[in-house]
């Protein structure tokens, strides 16, 4: 495992150093524009260099535990304390902007509610209503009782004539049964 963890290093390291010996590799004509041209590869070579340590420390501060089958990644404290930074700051920022658009209070002139009836009277209204509320549910009770009733009667009487027809056709079955067994027996007879 380890194993993996060191190519990794060293590959980095290995393509930062091909990057900087295929700098001092190449020749240039000696000239003014050369100066200036070393001078700019200085300076990417020592911020490619800078950039890499940087990783460097990111990957020393977000290092491997290996723990049995499971790989532990330790948490990039910088990066996470950014985070919250921001979310901290998100949350103050909801904060003030809830504060500047709570709405006002409210004021409003006082009115007499309930219309013109008196309390007295309003009170005895809803009473009478109560009182046929209940008679109202009272009789749409026994309504439904009654309809059942007849639904339930209908559907006997429905039967019933099911029946009938059925006793019917086997009624007039037996007759023709008994007709021919009455000539059957006629025509043995003579």
């Amino acid at each position: 495992m380890s194993g993996v963890r060191g190519w990794r290093e060293s590959s980095r390291y290995r393509t930062a150093a091909a990057s900087s010996t295929s700098f001092s590799s190449q020749s240039y004509p000696l000239d003014g524009n050369n100066k200036t041209e070393e001078a700019e590869n200085h300076q990417k070579l020592t911020t490619s260099e800078g950039e890499q340590s940087g990783q460097a420390s990111v990957y020393q501060q977000q290092q491997e535990q290996y723990v049995g089958p499971y790989v532990l990644i330790t948490p990039n404290e910088t990066r996470r304390s950014q985070l919250q930074q921001i979310a901290q700051k998100e949350l103050d920022d909801l904060e003030r902007w809830k504060e500047e658009h709570r709405p006002g209070p409210i004021q409003l002139v006082p009115q007499r509610l309930g219309g013109k009836e008196s309390e007295a009277q309003a009170r005895q209204k809803q009473q009478m209503m109560l009182m046929q509320s209940k008679y109202q549910q009272k009789h749409k009770r026994e309504e439904y009782v009654k309809a059942k009733k007849a639904a339930e009667e209908a559907e006997i009487l429905k039967k019933k004539a099911i029946q009938r027809e059925k006793a019917e056709i086997l009624e007039a079955k037996k007759r023709q049964q008994e007709m021919q067994r009455r000539e059957m027996f006629l025509e043995n007879q003579y």
